[in-house]
């Protein structure tokens, strides 16, 4: 089942977010800022000036669409952010996480995955960055 390996390539992305470069990010003093960018939409980002491979946010940015139905994540952060996004998230909307999408296979967009995929389900992958997860070593299932 497609899910079951996400949760797996997830685990596995968080684990990799430990790793020396990672650890040169003081996680504590990230902040996630919010911006509206439309009715429902919005971007999510971590404090400018702390991320030394992203001068101007720390990490990837977060789309989000907030809707009736629940909520839309594109991307989720490096892992140990889960609990600062996921707050930044709930003052937007209390709504459930219905879905994340991962744009690409770079830690700053997926290592939160395993974090999310304990919040929500399912996680939805583009088939070039699936093609990229299965490469480095994980089993399809």
């Amino acid at each position: 089942m497609k899910s079951a390996w996400l949760l797996s390539a997830g685990l596995a992305f968080a684990a990799l977010a430990t790793s020396a470069w990672c650890q040169q990010l003081d996680f504590d003093k990230v902040e996630i800022i919010t911006e509206k960018l439309g009715p429902n939409v919005y971007m999510l980002t971590g404090s400018a000036g702390l991320d030394p491979s992203h001068e101007d946010a720390a990490g990837g940015r977060i789309g989000m669409l907030a809707g009736p139905e629940g909520i839309l994540m594109i991307d989720s952060q490096y892992a140990q952010l889960g609990d600062k996004v996921l707050a930044a998230v709930r003052k937007i909307d209390r709504g459930p996480i219905r879905f994340l999408v991962n744009t690409h296979i770079h830690r700053d967009h997926t290592a939160g995955n395993a974090f999310f995929a304990s919040v929500t389900l399912p996680i939805g992958v583009e088939d070039n960055v699936y093609t990229l997860i299965a490469r480095t070593g994980f089993t399809r299932l």
